[in-house]
Parts: C-alpha cells; structure tokens; sequence
C-alpha cells in the first residue's frame, strides 16, 4: 500500500446490548471524522465539508449513540470526543501499532556530512505543510535536503513558490518508505490536526528522531526523549529543533535509539493483545 493508503483512520465501535456477536466496525475517512469531531479551535479555518459527506457524520452519530465503549486510537481524539459531549467512560484509548520489522533502523550508517529531512502523509494545510516549507526555508544549508512523500491535496498552486525547496515523491510503497526514513536523519509531522498518526509510529520505529505536534502524535512522542513536541504552527520551534539535531549528532544518536524503543511498545500485536482484553472485560464471562 502506498503512503497516502494509509491516510485513513479507524474508529472501532463495540457495541453489546446484551449479545455477544453484536459488533460494529466503521472504517471511515479521517478528514471525514474531523468534520464532525475535531479541534474547532484549529477546524474553524477550514473549507466546510461537502452536504453530500454529511452522512458520514450522521452514521457515525448514530453508532456513537448506540456504542458502549468506543476504541480510538490517541488522546487528543478523546479529547476531541468529549468536547462534543460523547461521554468519557466510553472511551478507550489504545494506540495503533507499526510493523517493526519492515521498517527498522539503519545498522552502521556512515555520517555523509548531509542532513536528511524528511515528510510522510497528505501534503496539505491540514498536516501543516506551510509551517514546515517556512521553516526549511530559514533552516535550509549546504547539505541539507528536504523530501516530501504523498499526494498533493488540490492543484498543487499554493506550493509554487517553495518548489525549489523540497524533493516530492508522490507515491511509495511500504518497503521504499521504510528504506526512505533508514537514510533520512529526522522526520517531521506539524499536524494541525490528526487521529494519531501511524507514519509517525513507523518513523520512530525506524530510528528516527521525530518532530510533530501534541495533536494526535503527543501520545508517542515524549519531547526531549525520542524527538520534539511543537506548537502548532511553530515555525520558530521547528527551526530550532532542526538546528538542535544538526548541530548536535550525539543527540540526534541518542534520540533514534530512543525512539526506536518506543516504537516497540506499539506494535500490532500489542494493539491485538490490548484491543482483546479490554474486549473480553467488557463481555465479561459470558464472552469468555
């Protein structure tokens, strides 16, 4: 599957009433369920969402309401939840996992004298796409490069004046990205807003040092540890955390074992496990 494959988010919403093979699982769109349940104080600036989309919102509403316990995948999609009054005991938070042996760290990389960044996902407003193009541009040296992996959202216009600034793949298999983020030196994810972020998971699971935002990712990311936790629309911070990982190797070695520990706790076999005991507690012994 490609990048932008993996765009989606999966909300999986348990619902018993009194039987045990009584599930529902909805797999919809994540920009879909932003429209709905995201953080106003940054969706306020987004184009509305088409009437057509809006039965998205109205299925899910309705799932919602019938749910007992709804599994998501970070805290700030909690967070999100409740500020539009779904009721907090009915949310579980368990992170998504990454493949940790596909994407892993590179063994005895030689340092080229070249520092390597490198983005992941849609390349839109939504990810911060701006914010992160102003920053390289302040940050940019002999040396260093910036590679953009992902599908343009709209005509591409708004990117006009940084194309000298980036190298954009639009399309990449698993095992190219895997090999893309072994050579790169620090991965950066200035989401506005996002349901937890699985790249950014396989990032870390890869040795990457990581810069990204508490809005989705801050569950992975423990700033100063495995990478960098940012403000939204921190230009100056991403300038500076660049600066912090160029100059300093040490760190940037320290915080790629580091983050490739993490990525370990967070495997798709951990979701299994986790997801399959709250499960069975939920059902109790007749589901046992």
């Amino acid at each position: 599957r490609s990048v932008q494959a993996r765009e989606g988010c999966i909300c999986t919403v348990a619902s018993f009433k009194g039987r045990v093979d009584y599930f529902y699982f909805f797999v919809f769109f994540f920009l879909f369920f932003f429209s709905c349940y995201g953080d106003h104080r940054v969706l306020h600036s987004f184009p509305p969402r088409r009437s057509s989309d809006l039965w998205v919102c109205e299925r899910l509403d309705r799932a919602i309401a019938l749910a007992d316990r709804i599994l998501i995948g970070s805290s700030f999609v909690k967070r999100s939840f409740e500020a539009e009054g779904v009721p907090a005991e009915k949310l579980v938070v368990v992170p998504y996992g990454s493949d940790t042996d596909l994407f892993y760290p590179a063994m005895g990389r030689e340092e080229v004298g070249e520092f390597r960044i490198v983005f992941a996902g849609q390349i839109g407003q939504r990810k911060g796409i701006s914010y992160l193009l102003r920053a390289y541009r302040r940050f940019r040296g002999p040396g260093t490069s910036l590679t953009l992996i992902g599908r343009i959202q709209g005509n591409g216009t708004a990117l006009v004046q940084w194309r000298d600034e980036f190298i954009h793949v639009p399309h990449m298999p698993r095992a190219d990205l895997a090999r893309e983020f072994r050579n790169a030196d620090a991965f950066v994810f200035p989401t506005l807003v996002e349901g937890m972020g699985l790249v950014v998971i396989e990032a870390m699971a890869s040795g990457l040092p990581v810069i990204t935002t508490a809005n989705g990712p801050g569950d992975l990311v423990r700033d100063g540890v495995d990478g960098f936790i940012v403000p939204v629309r921190g230009v100056d911070a991403i300038v500076d955390r660049l600066e912090r990982l160029r100059g300093d190797p040490g760190l940037r070695v320290a915080m790629a074992a580091n983050a490739r520990q993490r990525a370990l706790e967070f495997t798709w076999e951990h979701y299994r496990r986790t997801a399959v005991s709250h499960i069975r507690r939920w059902l109790g012994p007749e589901g046992r």
